[in-house]
């Protein structure tokens, strides 16, 4: 099984807040895999590309709303 974490654990593990994260996610850049019994967002390990990805691109200047652009 894959392993899942929180939003918390995925924040401290990449290094970027949770309030960025939420947006990730709200805008469309990153998908839970469901919610724990605590209502908890939980990611899979590929958040951990999507987050590294999205990283890159704000490093080189790109906005998020051109990064959605982008991967729609």
């Amino acid at each position: 099984m894959a392993e899942v974490m929180t939003i918390g654990t995925l924040s401290r593990r990449t290094g970027t807040p949770v309030k960025a994260l939420r947006a990730y996610e709200d805008m469309g850049l990153l998908y839970t895999v469901g919610r724990s019994p605590g209502n908890y967002r939980l990611f899979g390990e590929e958040a951990l590309w999507c987050v590294a990805v999205v990283s890159g691109l704000r490093s080189l200047g790109l906005t998020l709303e051109e990064i959605r652009a982008v991967a729609a």
